[in-house]
């Protein structure tokens, strides 16, 4: 027992754990995030300042984009015409460069191997496009339903569920739910259209679903608790079992498990400010005028975090991820719209038409899934870590461990204060996290 962590109730006393960097190394570690996000920021500028077709720079103002892609700059018509004739028309219309923004940096920085985001799949049909990157741990581990999208709100999220009145059925549902099982693969995904009709779409990312490869049919379902909330559907194709899996449920939210990250140039935040393109935020409904894009970040659960629990063997058991939209007049009521969308066991995806709503089929690419975290899978974590974050103690990974130890040890503090350890250690308990309970709090 540590000097100063015994609990009032004289039952327990807080660990520090000791797997945690030291403060410095944390700090190397933050300041090596600065650092890569500072040199982003610079990569933005210059793209947003030099001109596409002749390279001119212009220091003071951002040039004029493409209207539709968003990713080409032009400092006059002169410029933009030639680009157009020369490449851009088949590049903005065939997809192959992202719109600029920070909110997915699939390029490689000079002097790393990766990049922040790395592109699992890629596609575009009726010239509406989407790109799936992987939003993740860095120690490549699937997450639980417990932790909250946002790693920040964790805590509070956490102390939420496991005291006070509601503690006892929380426990239950982690139960149902299996809400500590490693088995959520969490997705970035964005989506852009580029529409020459200028015709406006309605994206509906809580109907998002992944269909699993034939071989990994079984596997997927383990775990699943509510099908219909999940929108969990097995149906034959090409003579073969298939399983296509919508967004994971939050139980104790009663929301899909997503969350908007970006419409445009603008980040969207949980201040209660919903911009007006953004139909209905907890399903992630959102208005896309030509040229516009969204990232969300989309919760799938793939199998129940024993056969899979790291985010490669999730992504290698899915063969795509397919996005409803529809073009929208403005009339309709979007969530009338969503009740009619296609989904992937009832419509022919091959082509993803309907009369009404669309299907884009976005395939995931095995071989870069593969190449990314193949010093994982030969070579283990430590190799990981030093090839995708840099050498030394400040690897990301230890100091995202140090940020969550300290806010579950602040959390359990907090717990401790307000006499409700003893509840809270019982609930952790039934509800099979007392591994997680034994790391935290030593018991007498």
């Amino acid at each position: 027992m540590q000097p100063g962590s015994t609990s009032d109730q004289g039952a327990v006393s807080i660990k520090n754990p000791e797997d945690g960097p030291q403060p410095a190394a944390v700090d190397i570690g933050l300041r090596r995030v600065q650092l890569m996000f500072e040199a982003k920021k610079r990569e933005e500028r210059f793209a947003k300042g030099h001109c596409t077709f002749c390279g001119k720079a212009d220091v003071h103002t951002p040039l004029k984009s493409c209207g539709r892609c968003r990713s080409a700059r032009y400092c006059n018509e002169r410029c933009q015409l030639a680009d157009f004739t020369q490449a851009h028309k088949g590049e903005c219309g065939t997809f192959m460069h992202l719109p600029t923004t920070m909110a997915f940096l699939s390029t490689v920085e000079t002097g790393e191997r990766f990049p922040i985001h790395p592109l699992f799949a890629h596609w575009h049909q009726e010239h509406v496009g989407c790109w799936v990157s992987i939003e993740g741990r860095v120690d490549c581990s699937l997450q639980t339903l417990i932790e909250s999208l946002d790693i920040a709100g964790i805590g509070d999220r956490i102390r939420q569920i496991m005291t006070g009145p509601a503690g006892t059925a929380s426990c239950e549902t982690m139960r149902t739910h299996r809400a500590y099982a490693q088995s959520l693969l969490s997705l970035r995904v964005l989506v852009q259209n580029r529409r020459k009709d200028r015709t406006p779409i309605l994206v509906f990312a809580s109907r998002a679903q992944v269909l699993s490869v034939a071989s990994s049919t079984v596997a997927v379902q383990r775990g699943t608790a509510e099908r219909e909330r999940d929108n969990i559907a097995t149906f034959t194709l090409d003579n073969e079992p298939r399983v296509a899996m919508g967004v994971a449920y939050d139980p104790w939210d009663n929301v899909p498990r997503l969350a908007i990250r970006q419409l445009n140039s603008v980040e969207i935040v949980n201040d209660g400010r919903v911009p007006a393109h953004v139909k209905d935020a907890n399903n992630g409904t959102v208005l896309l005028k030509t040229g516009d894009f969204v990232v969300f970040q989309l919760q799938f659960r793939v199998g129940d975090g024993d056969t899979i629990s790291k985010d490669w063997e999730a992504l290698s058991a899915l063969e795509a991820l397919f996005v409803p939209w529809v073009p929208w007049d403005g009339v309709q009521e979007p969530a009338t719209l969503a009740m009619s969308l296609p989904t992937v066991q009832s419509s022919p995806y091959a082509d993803g038409t309907s009369t009404l709503g669309r299907l884009l089929r976005v395939p995931f690419d095995q071989r870069a899934i593969k190449d990314y975290y193949a010093d994982f899978v030969e070579r283990g974590e430590h190799a990981y870590l030093e090839s995708h974050f840099g050498r030394g103690p400040a690897s990301t990974m230890q100091t995202s461990d140090s940020s969550m130890n300290a806010m579950v040890t602040e959390m359990i503090r907090r717990i401790v204060r307000e006499g409700n350890i003893s509840a809270f250690i019982e609930r952790m308990s039934d509800a099979g996290m007392e591994n997680l309970v034994d790391k935290f709090v030593e018991r007498e």
